[in-house]
Order: structure tokens, then C-alpha cells, then sequence
């Protein structure tokens, strides 16, 4: 396989139309940046692709609304639900993407949790059934992992636990008054370098300590109003200089450590403008350089 390590985050591109640059003073050439456009004719399964995986072999994976793509740098293998098939997929929209400490694909879809077993080109479905009529299962936006190997996944039901040794779904222990933080549904999860869990649902930003199992809340930057449309997509990520980003429908935020409250982030070549369009996702190459999927995508070098 002739994958390029910087390859993941070319194709983060693919999700957008236009590259723009505040940085030129730096000296990085971002016109010199190739890129290779996959569609349909190539194999892909459908045109938006949700999330994308490198994963620990160089196989890069991309969730779509129609089904999970691999591609081993020459051609795709299409993976699909199949209602006469209790090994594939339980659903072709797909969500998120995630390989655990041991080498294991996870995929979330609208319709439960999915592990890929690479021996059999199979996968193990985790469900949860409900008392509510005509939901069986979950829809899972997001999946991290712990440093204990235990994954949290942020979906339609709020959090959910799976102990991966014994591949079962264990209760997360929180205090009475958090519950709203942990029942409410979940957009985006974060796990820190301190393995600490960030949650963003949607109505609430919080912070929980796994080992004191404590939540903190943090407000919305400058107060802005709780996000009107539950299905917006949401990002935390965390940098190399352990700074805490909130990318929402109003814009991008980072953690001032200061005052531990978030802010709108500015840039400085556009006169200090806050970025206030809604931010989906957030990527960090070995340069420092961020790339966002947003309104008007674009990279910027942080300080």
C-alpha cells in the first residue's frame, strides 16, 4: 500500500471546496497542496462522506450516508447493511469512525454500534433496545476510549459504556445531579490527555472527571443561545499544546485556561474576526496547522 502518512489529513479536505490562508507570512505554501478527488466512478459508495479513519495498517476508512468505504490505496471495498445478514452492518448511514488501543474498528450508525472483524469481513452488532415504540436501537454520534480500554460513546440516548474486554454495555456511574449531562443526547466526546471525559450534548457543554466522578459545566461562549436544531453536528478536540476547542453552529470557541471559560476564536489576519459559522469538525496536522470543516472552510496556525 502506497499511503502517504500525511495522507488522513489531505483527504480531511474532502470535505471542502475551498483552502484559504491566514498564514502566508509564514512561509507555508498552501497552493502547493495536491489534491485527488474520489467520487462515485472511483467506487465510492455515496458522495458525503461523514467521518474518515486511518487506521493502524494505513487503510483509510470513509462513513457515508450509503455505507462504509475501505480503500487500500488503489480501490474500494464497499461494506452495507443486509437485512438477511446478522454479521453486516445494522445500518448503512454511518456516523463514526473509531480504532480502539487494540486495533479494533468501531462504527457508529443511525441504527447502533458495529465492530469490524477483519479475519471475516464481518462485523458484531452492540444494540439497545428501549421501551420507547419503534426504537430498537440507538444512533451513535460519537466513540472514545479511556485509558482503562472502556469506550464512551455519545449518542441518541445520551452516554453509553461498553466494557471492550468482555464487549458488554456497563453503567456509568455519575451523581444524581448530572444526570441530564449523561441521559440528554450526545453530539461530540472528548477524552483528554488526562482522561478526562468532555461531553457536548444538546443543550450542555461539561466536563467529567473519570476517576473523582465529577461534572463541571461550562456556559456557551458569550452566552450564545442553546443550539434550536438537535441535529447539528458538533466537535471538542483537543491539541498538541493541550488547548480544548468547541467547534458548534455558532462558530469556534477555545478554552481561555485563564479564566477556564470559553471564547470566540479570532483570527488575526481577518482584524480579530471570530470565526461565528458552524464548525463540524477540527484536525491538527504534525505543523500545528488546523484545518475546519465550516462554512467557509479554510487552515490557520494556531499560536
Amino acid at each position: 500500500m502506497k499511503l502517504k502518512k500525511y495522507i488522513a489529513l489531505m483527504l480531511f479536505c474532502l470535505f471542502i471546496g475551498f483552502v484559504f490562508s491566514q498564514d502566508q507570512e509564514q512561509g507555508i505554501n498552501y497552493k502547493a497542496l495536491k489534491f485527488k478527488n474520489f467520487s462515485l466512478k472511483e467506487g465510492l459508495s455515496q458522495s458525503s462522506v461523514l467521518c474518515i479513519l486511518q487506521d493502524k495498517k494505513g487503510f483509510l476508512w470513509f462513513g457515508t450516508r450509503d455505507g462504509l468505504n475501505k480503500y487500500d490505496g488503489n480501490e474500494f471495498k464497499v461494506f452495507r447493511h443486509n437485512s438477511q445478514d446478522s454479521t453486516s452492518l445494522s445500518h448503512n448511514f454511518i456516523k463514526a469512525l473509531y480504532e480502539d488501543i487494540k486495533g479494533n474498528l468501531w462504527v457508529g450508525t443511525i441504527d447502533g454500534l458495529n465492530k469490524f472483524n477483519p479475519e471475516t469481513n464481518s462485523f458484531e452488532r452492540y444494540v439497545i433496545k428501549t421501551e420507547k415504540k419503534g426504537l430498537d436501537n440507538f444512533e451513535v454520534w460519537s466513540i472514545v476510549e479511556d485509558k482503562e480500554a472502556y469506550l464512551w460513546l455519545g449518542t441518541s440516548l445520551g452516554i453509553k459504556k461498553i466494557d471492550t474486554k468482555e464487549g458488554v454495555f456497563v453503567k456509568a456511574v455519575y451523581d444524581e445531579s448530572d444526570k441530564k449531562l449523561f441521559t440528554t443526547p450526545t453530539r461530540s466526546l472528548l477524552i483528554t490527555h488526562n482522561n478526562e471525559l468532555w461531553i457536548k450534548t444538546t443543550e450542555h457543554i461539561g466536563a467529567y472527571n473519570l476517576k473523582t466522578q465529577v461534572a463541571k459545566y461550562y456556559p456557551y461562549p458569550d452566552n450564545s443561545v442553546t443550539e434550536l436544531n438537535k441535529s447539528n453536528v458538533s466537535a471538542l478536540y483537543q491539541d498538541k499544546k493541550n488547548n480544548i476547542w468547541l467547534g458548534f453552529k455558532n462558530g469556534l470557541a477555545l478554552l481561555n485556561k485563564e479564566i477556564d471559560s470559553f471564547e470566540f476564536f479570532s483570527l488575526k489576519s481577518k482584524k480579530n474576526k471570530a470565526i461565528k459559522d458552524h464548525v463540524r469538525s477540527i484536525c491538527e496536522d504534525y505543523l500545528g496547522i488546523f484545518g475546519l470543516e465550516h462554512t467557509m472552510d479554510f487552515m490557520f496556525k494556531s499560536k
